[in-house]
């Protein structure tokens, strides 16, 4: 199943559990995470790139000898897209 197949049915069942607030939290922290997983472009600020998610500066400045060594933000966990 990919990423995409999976969130849509966590986003779905959401809308079944809405008396079980357990439940609504576990889908939505299921949601993020998936979302999380599916790559993002970072941010291009004037020398250096911060995350998408969390807007964190990501470690990679115009110095950096290779960017995409960065699979992940620090900071939350956003998967980076450098292509």
């Amino acid at each position: 199943m990919e990423i995409i197949s999976a969130r849509a049915l966590l986003v779905g069942a959401k809308g079944r559990f809405t008396k079980n607030q357990e439940m609504l939290e576990a889908l939505s922290m299921g949601i993020e995470t998936f979302d999380k997983q599916m790559p993002k472009k970072p941010i291009n600020e004037s020398t250096w790139k911060a995350c998408p998610t969390c807007t964190q500066g990501i470690g990679v400045d115009s110095n950096t000898p290779n960017p995409r060594a960065i699979e992940y933000c620090f900071h939350c966990g956003q998967k980076l897209d450098w292509d």
